[in-house]
C-alpha cells in the first residue's frame, strides 16, 4: 500500500543517491572535457626558468694586426697563414683559396 504522503523513506533515499551520483557524473563530465585541462594544469608546478649568465665581453685578443707582405709573415715563421689567423690580410692571398703566402 503506497502512502498519500510521498514515497516512502527507502525510495526517497535511492533518489537522493542517485541524485549525487548523477551530479558527481556531470561535474566530473564537465570538468574533465572543459576545466580539467585548467584544472590540472594549475596543480602543476610552473615550468623550470633557466638563467642564462649575461653575456661576457668579448675576449681581448691584444690589438689587431695585419701582415702587411708576405715576407713579414715568413719572417714571423708563421707562412701559410689562413683566414682566421693572426695577422690575415686578404690582399695577401693572390689566388683566393683562403690561404695566404701558400707560395
Amino acid at each position: 500500500m503506497v502512502s498519500e504522503e510521498g514515497p516512502g523513506p527507502i525510495r526517497a533515499m535511492v533518489g537522493a543517491v542517485i541524485n549525487w551520483v548523477v551530479t558527481a557524473v556531470l561535474i566530473g563530465l564537465l570538468t574533465a572535457c572543459c576545466g580539467g585541462f585548467f584544472a590540472i594544469r594549475s596543480m602543476m608546478p610552473d615550468e623550470p626558468t633557466v638563467e642564462y649568465p649575461p653575456p661576457s665581453p668579448g675576449v681581448n685578443r691584444g690589438p689587431v694586426f695585419e701582415y702587411s707582405n708576405c715576407a713579414q709573415v715568413v719572417a714571423d715563421h708563421k707562412a701559410p697563414i689562413k683566414i682566421g689567423d693572426p695577422g690575415w690580410n686578404p690582399d695577401l692571398d693572390f689566388d683566393h683559396d683562403g690561404v695566404a703566402c701558400d707560395a
